[in-house]
């Protein structure tokens, strides 16, 4: 709560029956709250994408908020207007703003928006992200996730390889066979060891020999 604080989200507090004061609700949008005031976009891109890559490649159905697909920054001035902390992530537009900024007049927001919705879009063709699928936690670097997905035959299964620090990392894959990466169309040799980029994520399925 301290380090989202210190980097601009708001804090909303409730009062006690003693007299105290408790901490009960973060008020901040994702995109914030993922990255450091002092990040660049393209930084900001990377986590804010690996972070719904996990989220859609874990069971159940993913719920993906209006201010995030949109790439929406902290309205601070919302607030302001509003006299209420929750309004730091409740801004709202005129289509034609959104419309320019989705066509290029803000990076950040088109690069999100596009990538986001093709990830999505993706997401809904693979067999063995469907809701009630199983998942599998696979050991591996602490800097790393890495789970598995199956489909009920194990036929459509996807490896997916997430990693949650700021520099790359080499991952060996569990089967020595060739990969596909259904994110960035290219293959991977599961021979040897793969390097994620910082903030890096994979999804790979596995080749027919």
């Amino acid at each position: 709560m301290r380090d989202l604080a210190l980097e601009g989200a708001l804090v909303s507090y409730k009062n006690n029956p003693d007299g105290t004061t408790s901490p009960y609700e973060i008020n901040v949008t994702l995109m914030d709250a993922l990255s450091k005031q002092d990040d660049d976009d393209d930084t900001r891109i990377r986590r804010f994408m690996l972070a719904h890559a996990i989220l859609l490649a874990f069971p159940g159905v993913p719920a993906i908020y209006i201010q995030s697909i949109l790439g929406s920054r902290n309205d601070n001035e919302g607030v302001k207007v509003a006299g209420h902390n929750r309004a730091i992530n409740r801004e709202k537009y005129a289509l034609s703003f959104i419309e320019k900024a989705l066509a290029g007049g803000d990076y950040l927001r088109q690069q999100i928006f596009n990538r986001l919705s093709a990830l999505i879009q993706l997401r809904t063709r693979q067999p063995a992200f469907h809701p009630d699928n199983p998942l599998e936690i696979l050991d591996g670097d602490n800097r790393l996730l890495i789970m598995r997905r199956y489909t009920p035959d194990r036929e459509n299964g996807l490896l997916c390889l997430f990693n949650l620090s700021s520099k790359s990392v080499d991952a060996s894959l569990p089967e020595a066979k060739k990969y596909r990466d259904i994110v960035e169309q290219r293959v991977i040799d599961g021979a040897r060891p793969v390097t994620l980029a910082p903030w890096g994520y994979l999804w790979l399925k596995g080749q027919q020999a």
